[in-house]
């Protein structure tokens, strides 16, 4: 009989602490389920709250990089492709995504991403309006200085200069003595190739601004100011109409030079090309 009785009173023991371990693991599954579910509800929430923003915000960041795309495009090669393009980023990708972020931001709970929405927009307000500066200037004449001066201060001397050589070679006189006459043809020869050589160079140097050229037109300028020296010194083999018209090659040469050297400190500047310097330094 005591047997009997501590085997029962071991059965009730072992049944009881089954029982307990069960209970505890139907608490503990409850428990898992609940924080599964609220873990899931959360998750739902955030990603309805948060993914259309984010989207959103993703678009917009999209559309700047293809508008500054654009715009250097057009500012460097001047293809309507490119003005285009930027355009429809403006159109087609950020106004839209701000909108969009601007009506999500209604349900934004942190009120400082609201702050930061709204210093967004006079933010895309400027670069818009800059943007548009720089496109809208890019392709004009006077967004490259150099090539203004090139194109009406220095060639119109160079053409003067070049036809008045032309004139003076084209003026013999039978007074001449047939070396006079030589000397002055080598002379004035020599002064129309280097001319010649030293406006092709200019140009290469306001176009591509590569020194090599900058150095060959100052090397063929000398050669021009040497040839006007010595037909200077030796003036007396000249004709009356070559005489006349040498009075007009000292003349406009020293302007020629002052107005290359300035076409050429203007492209050496970091503003040569204005919508370039604007796009880099404000846009």
């Amino acid at each position: 009989m005591p047997i009997h009785f501590k085997s029962g009173g071991l059965r009730r023991k072992l049944l009881r602490s089954f029982l307990g371990l069960t209970v505890f693991g139907l608490v503990l599954l409850c428990i898992s389920l609940i924080a599964i579910f609220w873990l899931r509800t959360s998750a739902n929430r955030l990603a309805l709250q948060h993914a259309p923003g984010v989207e959103a915000a993703l678009q917009a960041r999209i559309g700047i990089q293809r508008s500054l795309a654009g715009l250097r495009g057009w500012v460097a090669l001047g293809r309507g492709q490119f003005r285009d393009e930027r355009r429809s980023a403006w159109v087609e990708d950020i106004q839209p995504a701000i909108a969009r972020l601007h009506v999500l931001s209604r349900d934004w709970a942190d009120v400082e991403d609201q702050k930061r929405l709204a210093g967004l927009d006079p933010l895309l307000a400027d670069l818009k309006e800059s943007q548009w500066w720089v496109e809208d200037v890019a392709q004009t004449e006077g967004n490259m200085s150099a090539r203004v001066i090139l194109r009406k201060r220095v060639e119109p001397i160079a053409r003067t200069m070049l036809s008045t050589i032309d004139a003076m070679i084209d003026s013999g006189d039978v007074k001449q003595t047939i070396d006079e006459r030589s000397t002055v043809l080598a002379r004035l020869s020599g002064l129309q190739i280097a001319r010649m050589s030293g406006d092709h160079m200019l140009s290469n140097f306001v176009l591509h601004g590569e020194g090599s050229w900058e150095v060959g037109f100052h090397q063929n300028l000398a050669v021009a100011s040497k040839a006007i020296e010595q037909i200077a010194s030796d003036a007396g083999a000249l004709s009356g109409d070559q005489r006349r018209l040498f009075v007009i090659l000292q003349q406009e040469l020293p302007w020629y030079a002052h107005f290359a050297k300035e076409s050429m400190a203007a492209r050496n500047s970091e503003r040569w090309n204005a919508a370039q310097y604007l796009m880099t330094t404000e846009t």
